[in-house]
């Protein structure tokens, strides 16, 4: 879910666009490449990565900040 030409929500439960566990996993393109906020439970990495293809034609993430833990072991 495209929010600004560089801002993409790819994972959300709240709005049905991956799995049940996750909150928001937002991806940020920039100079350098694509950076992951978050990255979900880990149960829909699928969808979360379809979601990226959509919104930003790629599937490689060249950075990822972690701002809280799930279920999952961090």
């Amino acid at each position: 879910m495209r929010i600004s030409r560089s801002v993409a929500l790819i994972g959300s439960f709240q709005f049905g666009i991956s799995g049940p566990l996750d909150c928001h996993i937002y991806a940020v393109r920039g100079p350098a490449g694509v950076a992951l906020i978050d990255a979900g439970a880990g149960t829909h990495t699928d969808r979360v990565l379809a979601n990226l293809r959509t919104d930003f034609e790629t599937e490689v993430v060249d950075d990822l900040a972690i701002t809280h833990c799930h279920l999952d072991p961090c």
